[in-house]
């Protein structure tokens, strides 16, 4: 009987044990109970308001804590005319995961739109929340929302569709070596680059990026063999298709 009841003692704490430590192993729901909050721009922060300048010209969603709120923005990226939106519709949790539904608008047929260009998004706030963060597309066919990896988002001086320049900036006086920076979306996430004075290339190279989201390059562009004078220096991508070049940007620097 001591026996039994011995065993007995021995599984019900192990049980217990068990259950405590099932407990434990469960990710921490994000508290939601504050709800979003749309943010005016002009209140935010003044980090807030950098990051959301920054980022208007990226189709992405992102994240970031200041203080002791969250921040998720919605951008759209450059759209030819008025009529577009986006908009963050509605929070939810998953998994421990914080998800964000996102809604699109496109300009209806015969609509009465600004013909301006116009750059869409939408900033709201949480309290803060040490979670992941998804944004989801709302629809039948929803767009794949793009993140951005492994850089925040600088100031772009240059632009093609699928790559943004940080550096250098158009103008900028090189000399030893210089930087290229910035984001792009590429096959296989390679971005070629090369320096050029006429017809001539003084450097050529490549830099990786990310594919199918927004990822960081850099690369560094040695001067040791150019001449003093202007130059041009011309980022792109190849076709997958056919190889031709595709999104070229051109930008004129200075070698001294």
């Amino acid at each position: 009987m001591k026996l039994r009841m011995t065993l007995l003692v021995v599984f019900v704490v192990a049980a217990i044990l068990a259950g405590c430590s099932m407990q434990r192993a469960q990710p921490q729901e994000p508290d939601l109970e504050d709800g979003p909050h749309t943010v005016v721009l002009q209140a935010a922060p003044q980090e807030i308001q950098e990051w959301v300048a920054n980022s208007l010209r990226l189709f992405a969603g992102q994240a970031r804590d200041h203080g002791d709120r969250t921040y998720l923005l919605l951008t759209l990226g450059e759209k030819p005319t008025g009529g577009y939106e986006a908009r963050i519709s509605s929070l939810s949790v998953s998994g421990g995961d914080l998800v964000a539904l996102c809604r699109f608008k496109e300009p209806s047929p015969g609509e009465t739109v600004s013909q301006a260009k116009t750059y869409p998004f939408d900033l709201v706030t949480v309290p803060r929340l040490e979670v992941p963060v998804e944004f989801r597309a709302e629809g039948d066919s929803p767009p794949h929302i793009m993140r951005v990896l492994g850089s925040d988002v600088e100031p772009i001086v240059a632009e093609s569709t699928w790559i943004k320049v940080f550096e250098p900036r158009p103008g900028q006086v090189v000399a030893g070596s210089f930087s290229l920076r910035g984001l792009c979306s590429a096959f296989e996430g390679t971005v070629n680059y090369r320096l050029m004075r006429n017809s001539s290339i003084l450097h050529e190279g490549f830099a990786t990026g990310a594919m199918g989201d927004w990822g960081y390059f850099e690369a560094v562009i040695p001067l040791d063999t150019a001449e003093n004078g202007p130059a041009v220096l011309e980022v792109f991508t190849y076709s997958a298709k056919d190889g031709s070049v595709q999104d070229l940007i051109s930008i004129d620097v200075t070698v001294e």
